[in-house]
């Protein structure tokens, strides 16, 4: 999945993509970040947290409980992916509703819609920061 995110999640766009501690079963999570810089400073977010299960693993066991919730954002908001097998599927966490936002694509035989999905992730950002905080930071207006 790194080298997945990476294509379609780029550093030259700001992000990065980082892998997780492995489970014991060998499947890595992901956690995709990208930096703003409100006013000069940097300020790093979670934008994107993935997990891979094994092909043949079933949907519905992970697709309800993706690791969204865990992310370090002050709002708890992000977008998430599963990966199972050579199928993906994108999900956003916000305002504590979890749901997904496209279907189930496949790897190679989708590339254009999963690249779109990606593309409109980047162009729509969840807020991240929240507004009570004095770190307000418009991420639409940092790229």
């Amino acid at each position: 999945m790194c080298g997945i995110l990476q294509w379609i999640i780029t550093s030259n766009e700001g992000f990065s993509v980082m892998q997780e501690d492995m489970a014991a079963n060998l499947r890595p999570g992901f956690t995709v970040s990208r930096f703003a810089r409100p006013g000069g400073s940097s300020y790093e977010y979670d934008f994107l947290l993935g997990e891979t299960k094994a092909p043949g693993e079933s949907w519905g066991t992970y697709a309800d409980h993706t690791v969204c919730a865990g992310n370090d954002n002050d709002t708890k908001n992000t977008y998430g992916m599963l990966q199972i097998g050579f199928e993906i599927q994108f999900y956003k966490y916000e305002n504590y509703h979890f749901e997904a936002i496209g279907g189930r694509m496949h790897l190679v035989n989708d590339e254009h819609n999963v690249t779109d999905w990606s593309r409109h992730m980047k162009s729509i950002p969840m807020p991240v920061v929240n507004h009570k905080s004095d770190r307000v930071i418009k991420l639409e207006d940092q790229w």
